[in-house]
């Protein structure tokens, strides 16, 4: 859900349901990054793997007034400047 907190500073509130331990979990994000998908083409393993440090953005992240197709990038949900990766 994309909605205003009470200050009015708009978050992303994010519950996920998945077969594993814990099997729901559920976060809020700040903001959201885009970052550029290597070979768009390729359906495994360029647009799901990739790992960067949980304490800090990737450096290539797309800017916000940058038009891609969808299909060229992954949102990374952050929280105070940092991905969401610590709640997943």
């Amino acid at each position: 859900m994309i909605e205003p907190d009470a200050q009015g500073h708009w978050s992303i509130d994010v519950e996920l349901d998945r077969p594993a331990d814990p099997p729901c979990i559920a976060f809020r994000a700040d903001s959201l990054a885009r970052m550029p998908i290597a070979k768009p083409d390729e359906a495994y393993p360029s647009q799901t793997l990739g790992l960067w440090p949980h304490d800090k953005l990737p450096n290539d992240l797309l800017s916000d007034s940058e038009v891609k197709a969808a299909k060229l990038y992954r949102v990374i949900l952050v929280r105070e400047h940092k991905p969401v990766t610590d709640a997943i």
